[in-house]
């Protein structure tokens, strides 16, 4: 008996943790997502050694903190920006460290 009660105790905890997820998931969906996508094609492009894009990712990144200010840190704005001005991929990466 005691093995079926942690059973459903573990099984309603997930269900619990399942529903907040895609709660929390639909709260941050629109301007975290948006961060978070552009932040992944900035990495893709620093990692085939590219610059393709890399700007106007960053700059998206920007704009998205600034539209949306009390969602994330202002901070993340100012790092995008050097990574948006960087003219070359060693400045570029060089910006890109805080960001991770």
């Amino acid at each position: 008996m005691k093995i079926i009660k942690t059973i459903l105790i573990v099984g309603a905890a997930g269900v619990l943790w399942s529903a907040t997820a895609r709660a929390d998931d639909s709260a941050l969906t629109a301007p975290v997502k948006s961060v978070y996508d552009d932040y992944l094609k900035i990495q893709a492009s620093l990692a085939n050694d590219s610059m393709d894009r890399v700007a106007e990712n960053a700059d998206a990144i920007v704009k998205a903190i600034h539209a949306d200010a009390n969602v994330l840190p202002k901070e993340i704005a100012s790092e995008a920006e050097v990574v948006a001005k960087a003219s070359d991929l060693t400045a570029a990466r060089t910006g890109f460290k805080p960001l991770r």
